[in-house]
C-alpha cells in the first residue's frame, strides 16, 4: 500500500513539475458521446497548428456480437481564451468552434425470435461543426465538452436471410446532435 502511495506522489509531483498544456503542441486521449447509438467512445489526437488554431483527429471504434462500428473523424478549431478567465495558478479556458468531417461504418445484425432475420450495414459520410469548452490545466491535461451537430449521407445495404427483400439505398440524415466529452494528455 505504501509504495502505491509514493508511486502516485511521485507521478503527481513530475506531472505538475511539467510544463503546462498551453505550451505543448500534441495531445491524445479518450472520449465518451451521447447522441449516437453505434458511437460510444474512442480515441483523439489534437495538434496544435497556432496559439488559436488546432487540428483534432478521432476515431471510434465498437464490436459486440451483433452491433459493429468503426470510424475517422476530423476537426479544425479556432479557440477563444480571452473570453474566461482563471487564476494563473489554474491554466485556462477556452471556447473554440471549426468544421468537421468524417467516414463510418457500421454492421448490425437482427434477430427475431431468437433466429436470425436479416444484417443491415452501411457507409456514413459526415460533415458538420463543432463548438466546445476546453480547460486546460496548469498540468499537461486537458478537459473539454463539446456539440457537434452534423448532416450524414448513409449509403445502406439491407440483407434478408431468405434474399427476398435485399435492398441498397442511400439516406441522408439530418440533423443529428452528438455531445462528446474527454480528457487529453499533452506532450
Amino acid at each position: 500500500m505504501l509504495k502505491k502511495i509514493m508511486l502516485l506522489v511521485i507521478v503527481a509531483s513530475s506531472l505538475a513539475l511539467a510544463a503546462p498544456a498551453a505550451q505543448k503542441s500534441r495531445a491524445i486521449g479518450g472520449w465518451l458521446q451521447l447522441g449516437n447509438a453505434g458511437e460510444h467512445f474512442g480515441l483523439d489526437y489534437k495538434h496544435r497548428l497556432s496559439a488559436t488554431t488546432a487540428l483534432d483527429i478521432y476515431g471510434h471504434f465498437y464490436f459486440s456480437s451483433h452491433d459493429n462500428s468503426l470510424g475517422v473523424y476530423a476537426a479544425h478549431y479556432w479557440h477563444n481564451y480571452n473570453l474566461l478567465k482563471l487564476s494563473p495558478g489554474f491554466g485556462r479556458i477556452g471556447l473554440y468552434a471549426g468544421p468537421a468531417g468524417g467516414l463510418g461504418w457500421w454492421l448490425v445484425d437482427y434477430y427475431n425470435n431468437n433466429s436470425y432475420w436479416y444484417d443491415q450495414s452501411g457507409l456514413a459520410i459526415r460533415f458538420g461543426v463543432v463548438g466546445g469548452i476546453t480547460w486546460e490545466m496548469p498540468i499537461p491535461l486537458e478537459i473539454y465538452a463539446e456539440l457537434n451537430p452534423v448532416g450524414e449521407f448513409h449509403v445502406i445495404f439491407d440483407d434478408y436471410r431468405d434474399n427476398r427483400f435485399d435492398d441498397n439505398y442511400v439516406a441522408w440524415q439530418i440533423p443529428d446532435l452528438y455531445f462528446r466529452m474527454g480528457i487529453r494528455f499533452w506532450f
